[in-house]
């Protein structure tokens, strides 16, 4: 086989491995999220465009342990979270939530990002996506009852993630620099 050959079917195997992490990768990318881009890109510039790099690995993060729920337990997130914690009212009640001070206008567009970026439908999403595809898949269990399929399982999982969530991060990026260079009103900053 030749070496153009070999690497053709490598993508394709490769392609062919990922989904519930490229799929809510790609959703995160949702209305919501090309407007605050586009709003953030538009009235920053270049100076807030670095958030990307911070959103890629918490979202990656999140993810992943989403993904992991719903596939070690064979239940979607929502179900967990109903049989281990307290209701959202107590959870909320003894939240500490940390006060940080900057210039405001700066600080809501970063939380804007962040809150539209790192979406909690999408912890759901992949979650029950991971359960789908257990189910689907012949000879394939939930963790917690097949774990000699845990290695393979949750390297695929990381693997998907990353790349779903890679994406999802590089289309806000250039979402922003779209926006960034073609809305903003001030000249470029060299």
């Amino acid at each position: 086989m030749t070496r153009q050959k070999a690497a053709s079917k490598g993508a394709a195997a490769f392609w062919k491995r990922l989904g519930p992490g490229l799929i809510t990768g790609a959703a995160d990318d949702d209305p919501s999220g090309i407007a605050t881009y586009s709003q953030v890109g538009a009235s920053f510039g270049y100076e807030i465009l670095w958030t990307t790099f911070f959103t890629f690995p918490l979202m990656v993060g999140i993810q992943v342990v989403s993904a992991r729920i719903g596939r070690v337990t064979g239940d979607a997130l929502a179900a967990n979270i109903r049989r281990h914690y307290p209701p959202w009212a107590t959870v909320a009640y003894q939240a500490v939530v940390p006060s940080v001070s900057f210039d405001a206008r700066c600080v809501v567009a970063a939380v804007a990002e962040f809150g539209t970026t790192i979406s909690p439908y999408l912890f759901f999403w992949q979650a029950s996506q991971e359960v789908e595809e257990q189910r689907a898949a012949k000879g394939d269990g939930t963790l917690k009852n097949a774990p000699e399929q845990a290695h393979l399982q949750l390297k695929r999982i990381q693997n998907d993630t990353y790349v779903g969530v890679g994406v999802s991060n590089l289309v806000a990026f250039f979402i922003m620099l779209a926006a960034v260079v073609t809305l903003r009103c001030c000249p470029l900053d060299v």
